[in-house]
């Protein structure tokens, strides 16, 4: 009886395992072809605006003329970066597109991407919200915290994750970015820095 009992159990295991091992399979096997395509760009300083105020003369006290402020505001734009130097600040942008026929579902796409070498990672960075995606940051790879609590310098942040947050159908595409600040000479033209952008869409 009690061989009896024990090998009704051991075969259940078996088929359990069996069953268990065919759906991992299945669940690999099932998968969107997600793409990223990244562009750099180069933040470029364009001549900068004047505000003029003017005070009438009426509210200067001993003094028969007028004041003028003029506040200077040096706006900037993101050009194509074809070269950049020392000190450049770049824009590196991401788009995320579905090139499958499945959707992914919501909390199955991951994407991560590594500050390029030579570039340390722009505060701005960290300040990014978006309610379509998690991001998060980490020194090694490994570790990973929430970008909103990262403490201590940039340059300690390496890794960038963004975690999608809704159902990307196929043909559908949402857009990521980083900054980073040059710290070397590079010719973006001729030597573009490898891309080390990775994403992971799987259920």
């Amino acid at each position: 009886m009690l061989r009896s009992s024990l090998s009704a159990s051991l075969s259940r295991a078996a088929r359990l395992s069996s069953v268990g091992f065919i759906a991992t399979l299945w669940a690999c096997c099932v998968n969107a072809q997600v793409s990223i395509t990244t562009t750099v760009h180069r933040q470029q300083v364009v001549a900068p605006l004047s505000i003029v105020q003017t005070a009438p003369a009426s509210d200067i006290q001993d003094s028969n003329r007028s004041l003028t402020n003029v506040i200077v505001e040096p706006t900037y734009e993101w050009m194509d970066a074809v070269v950049a130097a020392p000190g450049d600040k770049l824009l590196y942008a991401l788009k995320v597109q579905n090139d499958g026929q499945y959707t992914v579902p919501k909390g199955h796409l991951r994407i991560e991407d590594k500050v390029p070498q030579g570039s340390i990672l722009a505060p701005e960075t960290l300040l990014q919200a978006d309610i379509l995606t998690a991001f998060s940051v980490s020194a090694d790879g490994q570790y990973f915290v929430a970008a909103a609590s990262a403490v201590g310098p940039t340059d300690g942040w390496r890794w960038l994750r963004w975690e999608y947050l809704k159902p990307l159908q196929p043909g559908q595409s949402f857009n990521l970015s980083f900054q980073t600040t040059l710290q070397g000479e590079v010719d973006l033209n001729g030597a573009m820095p490898p891309f080390s952008s990775s994403v992971s869409a799987d259920f």
